[in-house]
């Protein structure tokens, strides 16, 4: 009875709920914005410190939509989200249950990661880039920039969520 699909569904709720308040939040206050979209990537790891991949991703597309619909189809925080942000937890802890190659791995989530930064950067005013050089050359600063920053990204990603992982055995839920 441990593992009941109430049980699921419960913690599945609670991180949907979470991720959708921040993502909200973010979507008003531009201040907020990243910080926010990391916020609800570790709102979204609940339900996988429990081996509940399922509950994860139904999470992550309940926060999406409801986001979706709340925020007035405001796309600068829902984009990224959708598109990395959200599915990025997933993708870490799938990596982890097949022993992916974590070169190999992290070279994929890198160029999935550059290609949001793309998409955030041509359709969304969350870059706004006013320096003219910088302007010049932001293919190569959106990918050599992000690479790096991807490089952290990941390796925070990863610690949080087995500071999650250590917090929900602990927390018995």
């Amino acid at each position: 009875m441990k593992n009941s699909k109430s049980r699921v569904i419960a913690l599945s709720a609670i991180s949907a709920a979470f991720a959708l308040v921040l993502l909200v939040l973010g979507s008003y206050i531009e201040v907020l914005d990243l910080s926010c979209l990391f916020m609800a990537s570790l709102a979204l790891m609940l339900p996988l410190a429990k081996g509940y991949r399922m509950g994860g991703f139904l999470a992550y597309l309940a926060s999406a939509l409801l986001a979706f619909i709340l925020t007035g189809m405001r796309l600068q925080v829902l984009i990224p989200f959708a598109m990395f942000f959200g599915l990025h937890p997933l993708a870490n802890d799938i990596q982890r249950k097949y022993k992916i190659n974590v070169i190999l791995a992290t070279a994929i989530k890198a160029a999935w990661f550059i290609a949001t930064l793309f998409v955030m950067y041509y359709f969304t005013s969350m870059f706004i880039v006013e320096h003219e050089v910088i302007k010049q050359y932001i293919n190569y600063v959106l990918v050599i920039g992000g690479g790096l920053v991807f490089i952290v990204y990941d390796w925070f990603m990863v610690y949080f969520q087995r500071a999650i992982n250590s917090i929900v055995a602990k927390l018995k839920l």
